[in-house]
């Protein structure tokens, strides 16, 4: 947008919102409206009702022209085809669009526009959730949407899309009926980090979403949304050879999120937000990943207020510190990861995947990638022990040195001597799991195979493999996110020695959820140990207070000669990897023990 089209907008009371006139006329007139931007403009216009668009940006490349105030300003691809789909023929319309009624090159305004975004759409009329331009087969989708909601069971909409569509059983099978919902709900807007907010205060029963010329209420399409979020294990039944990347379309998207918030208020958390909902979300600014989530939350939530002059590295840097203060805890290393994780996700989801942000310290978590490794501590879940506050300690468990340097305590148990080739990758979308025959027996082999070379003469691969899988070590249960109700120890050594006990569905599911995206490795303590798929031979397992679970971490020193480059030996400097387990080892019990050799470690 043309900035010299703006007036201020910012006055003592706070600020004001503005609104966007589109003015009528035929589908092949020039786009043309007005900016109100003052309480004087609205009341001469009569405003007190207004729709609010939520949509994507899209692709900065491609614009249109639309003539606001006068002046001809060229606006993104997929907001101009929104607008001439809006525009009626006899009557003005008034809106409230981010990309035009807020200035975006005024920081000072856009820091304040954030704490009120959930107001613009609470106050608003209805939101209009623009999908975007039509697509093939957008009218058979939306009539897909229409059967979903009319049938209320997915096996009686596969029934009937096939008898009035003539497909056949194999049609079925192979997931054609589900084809155009799947590109339906593949669309970029599913996958925003701001239409969370959009749609979550959106007015249910006035809201419409629309596509092309396609118009539909939002409670409909929440309903079929709902229904393929509920039968998601369902629908791979009836179509067992629905493609990979279309099932990901189909339940990779807002809607989800949407469903577990309306269903658990409690996972509307800072903590499970990021973990769970900013990775897998669309942002063209990465501080977004943050910001779009504050209005979701409680005010005492939030770990600052938006700020746009912040750079994203020192935003995720006050975040991460915000938890550590919070909790005492260093709970926030659970979420940190080297890269985007099995090279199966960057195919299927190639927009989210990118390099880590340059100059973020190691010990900070970057929401912008993905990452599918589960936190061996069970932080995963809501209301898991790295979610609550542990007691002050003296001395504390972290310091700031410097603004990238963190200063832990704790000790250097191990280094890895080798690692497996093999990553075990599980997708919960349907890729090969560690529960199918291939995956379980490449298992059992990698454990045999690395303890034959530390310990030829040792047959305990059968505990080592207990131990990796569940985390459990000796009669100490492992958190309940990965709790095994109804499989024992006992029950797996029968079941490796004789077969004749089969493991339960929650053991595989157990065992999926510790190893996908990681691989095993050998220790110079002779012992295996779960570790993430980047870790390699010179890595130290590490114990650290106020976490949970170990840590693996990489000499700065040995890195940077790696690199070429030259690095102060006198002092030791560490980054971090991820989470590790070692087989055997309990973080809290190995600090115990090790208390006379805990220490300070500097984390860049």
């Amino acid at each position: 947008m043309d900035p010299t089209v703006y007036q201020n907008i910012i006055t003592p009371e706070g600020i004001w919102l503005r609104m966007f006139v589109l003015l009528p006329g035929p589908p092949t007139a020039q786009l043309s409206g007005k900016l109100l931007q003052s309480k004087a403009d609205c009341d001469a216009h009569g405003v007190d009702r207004f729709e609010a668009l939520s949509y994507t940006w899209g692709s900065p490349t491609h614009k249109g022209p639309v003539a606001v105030n006068g002046r001809v300003c060229l606006l993104g691809g997929n907001l101009y085809a929104a607008l001439l789909a809006l525009r009626y023929e006899d009557r003005p319309r008034i809106l409230w669009i981010d990309a035009i009624c807020i200035n975006q090159d005024d920081i000072d305004e856009k820091n304040m526009h954030v704490p009120q975004m959930h107001y613009v759409y609470q106050r608003a009329s209805r939101v209009v959730i623009w999908l975007g331009r039509a697509f093939e087969d957008s009218d058979l989708a939306f009539a897909h949407v229409d059967m979903l909601c009319e049938t209320g069971d997915v096996d009686d909409f596969a029934a009937k899309v096939a008898s009035s569509g003539g497909l056949s059983d194999s049609d079925v099978v192979n997931g054609l009926i589900w084809r155009p919902l799947c590109t339906l709900f593949g669309l970029p807007w599913w996958r925003r980090m701001w239409v969370l907010q959009e749609a979550y205060f959106a007015n249910l029963s006035e809201s419409i979403v629309m596509c092309g010329n396609e118009i539909r209420p939002w409670s409909q399409v929440i309903i079929a949304s709902d229904l393929l979020q509920f039968e998601k294990t369902r629908i791979r039944t009836i179509s067992p050879q629905l493609p990979l990347t279309l099932y990901i379309k189909l339940l990779g998207s807002v809607a989800n999120t949407l469903f577990e918030m309306r269903e658990s208020p409690a996972k509307r958390s800072l903590w499970y937000a990021l973990r769970n909902t900013a990775r897998l979300r669309l942002a063209t600014d990465p501080r977004d990943k943050i910001f779009a989530l504050l209005n979701l939350l409680e005010k005492e939530e939030w770990p600052c207020e938006p700020d746009y002059s912040l750079d994203t590295a020192e935003l995720y840097t006050r975040v991460a510190l915000h938890f550590m203060r919070k909790l005492n805890s260093l709970a926030i290393l659970s979420q940190c990861a080297v890269y985007d994780s099995a090279e199966e996700d960057k195919l299927l989801r190639k927009e989210l995947a990118r390099d880590h942000l340059s100059g973020l310290p190691s010990w900070v978590p970057d929401w912008t990638l993905i990452k599918m490794t589960v936190p061996l501590s069970g932080s995963h879940g809501i209301g898991s022990p790295e979610q609550t506050p542990l007691p002050v300690c003296d001395p504390p468990p972290f310091h700031m040195e410097s603004d990238r340097i963190l200063v832990v305590r704790g000790i250097i148990s191990e280094t890895i001597v080798k690692t497996a080739e093999t990553q075990f990758r599980r997708l919960s979308y349907g890729l090969p799991t560690l529960s199918t025959d291939s995956g379980m027996e490449g298992f059992f082999e990698t454990v045999r195979s690395l303890r034959a070379e530390i310990k030829p003469t040792d047959e305990s691969h059968i505990d080592t493999e207990w131990a990796l899988l569940t985390g459990q070590n000796g009669n100490k249960p492992a958190h309940e996110f990965f709790a095994i109700p109804d499989f024992s120890r006992e029950d797996y050594v029968n079941y490796r020695k004789s077969g004749s006990l089969e493991p339960t569905q929650a053991f595989f599911n157990t065992a999926d959820k510790r190893t996908m995206a990681r691989r095993i490795a050998a220790t110079s303590l002779g012992r295996l140990a779960l570790v993430p798929a980047a870790a390699d031979a010179g890595d130290c397992v590490a114990y650290l207070v106020s976490c949970l679970s170990g840590v693996l971490l990489r000499s700065v020193q040995r890195a940077g000669a790696e690199a070429g480059k030259q690095s102060d030996a006198s002092t030791e400097y560490y980054r971090v990897i991820e989470e590790a387990y070692v087989e055997g080892c309990d973080a809290e019990a190995v600090l115990a023990v090790e208390q006379e050799n805990i220490r300070e470690l500097r984390l860049q």
